[in-house]
């Protein structure tokens, strides 16, 4: 599994057009060892996805936890923002905290994935509990800034994924 930075993913002609299809992950780098996961999700188009996520990150479509609380890996982020409406957006421009963390996050995004080669032959039942399962395994104190909850059902695809995830990232 390559774990690629913004930078690594322009350097790649890595673009929407790209066909991958699978689970994946994005989140910041804290250190050359230490990542922090804040979305879990599938797409049949990851990187489309990934373009996807960075606009609406950007543009405060999700709620921002304060920066020192993902950095710190905190079990229970102070949420600063969630999107509501329009006098919510307003607030988020206002905000220096808000605007610190979304920028933090940019500068240190990172995200990978998994392709599975028969995502499309996969129901959205299954893909569904393959998310949930990997979300469980990697993060069982960690928040994401989507709502992805894990659950019991683990399967064999996200736990190779999460131990050669593990191995990848972990000292």
């Amino acid at each position: 599994m390559i774990i690629y930075s913004l930078e690594e993913l322009i350097k790649q002609n890595i673009n929407k057009e790209t066909k991958i299809s699978g689970i994946y992950i994005w989140g910041v780098q804290i250190s050359e060892t230490k990542y922090i996961p804040l979305y879990v999700g599938k797409a049949r188009k990851i990187p489309q996805r990934i373009i996807e996520h960075l606009c609406a990150w950007k543009g405060g479509a999700y709620q921002v936890p304060l920066w020192d609380d993902v950095i710190g890996a905190k079990k229970d982020w102070k949420i600063l923002h969630r999107q509501l409406g329009f006098i919510d957006f307003k607030l988020q421009m206002e905000s220096e905290e808000v605007q610190k963390t979304i920028k933090n996050v940019l500068s240190r995004f990172f995200c990978c994935w998994k392709n599975l080669d028969n995502y499309q032959n996969l129901t959205t039942k299954e893909i569904i509990e393959i998310e949930d399962a990997l979300a469980g395994l990697l993060l069982e104190n960690q928040s994401l800034i989507s709502h992805t909850k894990g659950n019991s059902k683990t399967t064999q695809f996200s736990t190779a994924f999460y131990d050669e995830w593990t191995k990848k990232t972990c000292p």
